[in-house]
């Protein structure tokens, strides 16, 4: 399905045609957007995407820059092997296992870049990055325990075909952060465009060619909340999508990390 002609724009405050479905923040720290993430949550139950724009100012310029070189040593050779990091069934969340589980992220990663010759997180890179998922989860906590993660990190570059799909994140306690990294970045459609659900979970588009996509920019935050269809409709930027906006690359690189909390932190919808 090719879909070059699909208008995509960057989601920004100041943009005045956002969708009701995306929300734009600002905030200082983690514990500030999420409080704003919740406000904005309870104000308008049709909000499906809350961005933290200016997320990456809290990120020492050093580590951001570390993060970029496995979408370059990586992926630009061969997508396959870019490194992923799953937790199956989930993990309760402590400090010791956080950061356990982030070394062992960076030295797949490592592993994965070394036959290209650079490493390409360093150990204070990890050790930085662990401080920032602890205050995450920290800002999660004052509002409700944090019980688990099914995902804690993840660096993915995208497939070479377009699949609008949901995450099916409904129910109340859970929400998935994102943040893009490097390349084009996840796109998001509204729920006005977003006609039947196809084979596998798809979902079909409605005048997708009048429609606009919405994409997140480098090192702004996002937090996908529950809805009462299974989350916001998305898909990875393939060369498909947009010949012109990904004709270099159609790769992406991102951050992720799925928190369940011990109660609902978002209202009902």
């Amino acid at each position: 399905m090719y879909q070059a002609n699909m208008n995509i724009e960057e989601i920004d405050g100041a943009n005045e045609n956002l969708p009701a479905d995306i929300a734009v923040i600002k905030a200082g720290g983690y514990a500030e957007a999420l409080a704003k993430v919740i406000k904005v949550s309870d104000a308008d139950k049709r909000v499906g995407l809350v961005v933290w724009q200016g997320a990456g100012d809290i990120i020492p310029a050093g580590i951001r820059k570390a993060l970029k070189e496995p979408s370059k040593q990586i992926s630009r050779r061969n997508f396959n092997i870019a490194s992923k990091f799953n937790v199956d069934g989930g993990r309760g969340l402590s400090a010791g296992v956080v950061d356990e589980d982030l070394k062992a992220h960076f030295e797949k990663m490592n592993d994965k870049s070394a036959r290209y010759g650079q490493v390409v997180v360093q150990d204070n890179h990890a050790s930085a990055l662990s401080t920032h998922v602890h205050d995450l989860c920290a800002a999660f906590n004052a509002y409700s325990p944090v019980t688990e993660y099914k995902r804690l990190d993840r660096f993915q570059t995208c497939q070479s075909q377009v699949f609008w799909h949901r995450d099916n994140h409904n129910q109340f306690n859970m929400c998935r952060v994102i943040r893009n990294i490097e390349g084009a970045g996840t796109i998001f459609m509204e729920e006005s465009n977003i006609g039947g659900v196809g084979y596998n979970g798809a979902l079909c588009l409605n005048n997708w060619k009048e429609a606009t996509g919405w994409m997140l920019k480098s090192w702004d935050m996002a937090f996908m909340l529950p809805t009462v269809k299974g989350g916001i409709g998305h898909t990875w930027p393939a060369q498909e999508l947009n010949a012109q906006l990904f004709s270099s690359s159609a790769q992406r690189h991102f951050e992720s990390i799925d928190v369940t909390t011990a109660a609902p932190i978002f209202s009902q919808r």
